[in-house]
């Protein structure tokens, strides 16, 4: 019966270890990826979800641990012991779920705003605060955002997601 099972990989090792194992007999690799805009322009463009690790799905019965574990650029199968230890299919399903979520976050971040963009918070301790779109944190699913708070210009970083684009009128901050 086939499972999901944890790999750890080299450090930038997981690609190579994706396409390694795809090429097996009877196993399907699953290394979840963001698509992600860098500062380099010749730098990747994808990126692990997680960083040095990637799954397998494999009947270890019929094929046996160490057809994969002695593949180039695998450290070990994740387990207990000398035993792997595999992962229920409702935990993939959540994790494809999730870099989706992430995915689409990010491009929201970098396609809805532009930096002097007027916005609103939408959930959270600020909801309903109004500020301007400073910046996107890292490439990553936050932003930094400039709000008058107090009678005082502040800098807050938050979640993208909960924020909205304000259309027809310039933010009013100092």
């Amino acid at each position: 019966m086939q499972r999901w099972y944890v790999i750890q990989t080299k450090p930038h090792k997981e690609f190579m270890v994706r396409d390694a194992l795809a090429r097996l007999q009877d196993m399907k690799a699953y290394l979840p990826i963001l698509r992600v805009k860098p500062v380099n322009p010749r730098a990747r463009k994808v990126r692990p979800f997680f960083p040095g690790y990637l799954f397998a799905r494999v009947d270890l019965s019929r094929v046996g641990l160490s057809a994969i574990q002695w593949n180039p650029g695998i450290v070990r199968v994740l387990g207990s012991g000398d035993q792997p230890v595999d992962v229920p299919p409702h935990v993939i399903d959540k994790i494809r779920d999730r870099v989706r979520e992430v995915q689409q976050e990010e491009t929201l971040a970098r396609d809805l705003f532009r930096k002097g963009d007027h916005v609103r918070i939408t959930t959270g301790p600020f909801e309903g605060f109004e500020g301007m779109f400073d910046t996107r944190l890292g490439g990553r699913t936050r932003a930094r955002i400039l709000i008058d708070f107090l009678g005082r210009l502040t800098v807050t970083e938050i979640y993208a997601r909960c924020l909205e684009k304000i259309t027809g009128c310039t933010p009013s901050l100092r």
